[in-house]
């Protein structure tokens, strides 16, 4: 679940993430993630200009492990992914649904990728 009160740090996973690869491949167009207690965004540049976004709510946090579901589904249909940092790389993992066995390697970025896209 996420954290009780105000007083509790956000997970090290909460942040901005460029993705390096993505089932082994570099992701084209460039994509990130933007990954918060509520949900995991992922941010994929569409144009110059133009960010399309795949919402994610989060449902439930489990240790490493997030249920989410694609916006828009019913809550039935989530999907558990499972979530590896090490330094400032993030591996995240799908567990169940319909992309099991999916992989997706980022990198932490400072930077909000939607202010670059305004």
């Amino acid at each position: 679940m996420p954290p009780s009160s105000p007083q509790e740090s956000p997970p090290r996973w909460a942040g901005y993430w460029r993705v390096l690869r993505y089932n082994g491949t570099r992701p084209k167009p460039p994509t990130y993630y933007d990954a918060s207690l509520t949900s995991w965004d992922v941010l994929t540049e569409t144009s110059p200009s133009t960010l399309s976004v795949a919402r994610h709510p989060i449902l439930d946090i489990r240790d490493n492990i997030l249920v989410l579901k694609d916006e828009g589904e019913p809550d039935e249909n989530t999907e558990q992914w499972e979530i590896d940092l090490e330094n400032e790389r993030l591996r995240v993992t799908a567990l169940t649904g319909p992309h099991e066995g999916a992989t997706g390697l980022a990198e932490r970025i400072d930077e909000n990728p939607r202010e670059s896209f305004a």
